[in-house]
């Protein structure tokens, strides 16, 4: 019996498109972050260190999941959980801190647009690992007609 780490193969491909797309992105941003030197004030380390984060995780995610290690859906939830947190934080800092938040209707819409696709995103792991059996070589053996 194959090791699945999904119900669907479509859920599987899917989600080892967005980790590919989130490693490249973030360790994309790292380079950049480094070439730029934006590690100067302290709001820049945040950022900085919690893209490294992200690139990290990412990376641990799609090589979990082309393992398909049955930790990759935990590693993919903390790398969702911890892009939302950085996106938080971006927003309530341009909303309390800088004040320059509402100046573009963009700022209206893209925001929850973001949060939405995120929590839609993390809601859809929740249910596929409730409805399935992941890893099924426990049922190797049993008889399950």
């Amino acid at each position: 019996m194959k090791r699945r780490v999904f119900k669907y193969k479509i859920v599987y491909w899917l989600s080892i498109l967005i980790n590919l797309i989130f490693s490249a992105l973030f360790w994309f941003a790292t380079v950049n972050r480094i070439i730029t030197n934006s590690f100067l004030t302290k709001r820049d380390f945040i950022y900085s260190l919690s893209i490294v984060i992200l690139a990290i995780l990412s990376t641990i995610g799609l090589v979990s999941l082309i393992i398909k290690n049955k930790r990759s859906i935990r590693i993919f939830s903390y790398t969702l959980i911890l892009l939302m947190a950085t996106f938080t934080l971006g927003v309530l800092e341009s909303i309390f801190i800088s004040g320059n938040f509402g100046n573009d209707i963009n700022d209206y819409v893209l925001s929850p647009i973001l949060y939405l696709m995120m929590i839609g995103i993390l809601i859809l792991i929740q249910k596929s690992k409730d409805n399935s059996m992941f890893l099924e070589i426990e049922e190797i053996g049993r008889h399950t007609d």
